[in-house]
């Protein structure tokens, strides 16, 4: 165990973190109610990627969706949050109510289900091992395992 609250017991109230990249996160999920339709959110993301802050971006739409239970198909809170994250809001408003980076959402989409994504959550580790729908920790730690070499080892 390793001495973080189970992500799958007492579901989204608990609060959860697990190392990613060097860092700790921590993310409080909120019970929700309310679906929203995110492909807005993720026009912004390519936004702002092609930005230098779509790490940043996600990051914080993920906080306002999950831990703040904030509308992230609204284009006014997807520019206050995409400010916070230093980017402009007069450009971010123009990006949400507009078409521009359509064509890399559907791109993605289409990859998802190219590899048989269906729902969300859905993860894919290097390219080629996918996991869909929640999950038990031990099955993204094996996952996450180091594969076998051509001869067996590691």
């Amino acid at each position: 165990m390793s001495g973080h609250p189970d992500p799958t017991d007492a579901g989204r109230s608990s609060r959860v973190g697990e190392p990613w990249g060097g860092r700790r996160h921590r993310l409080r999920l909120r019970e929700r109610s309310d679906d929203h339709n995110s492909r807005i959110a993720h026009r912004i993301i390519h936004y702002a990627a092609a930005h230098g802050t779509g790490d940043a971006m996600v990051e914080a739409l993920f906080r306002a969706h999950f831990t703040e239970g904030r509308d992230v198909a609204d284009a006014a809170v997807l520019a206050e949050i995409a400010g916070k994250v230093g980017l402009s809001e007069i450009d971010v408003r123009a990006v949400a109510q507009g078409t521009e980076h359509d064509d890399e959402v559907a791109d993605d989409i289409a990859r998802a289900r190219s590899l048989g994504a269906q729902g969300v959550p859905y993860f894919l580790f290097d390219g080629r091992l996918a996991l869909s729908g929640a999950q038990p920790k031990a099955v993204f730690e094996r996952a996450l395992a180091p594969s076998p070499g051509p001869h067996g080892r590691s």
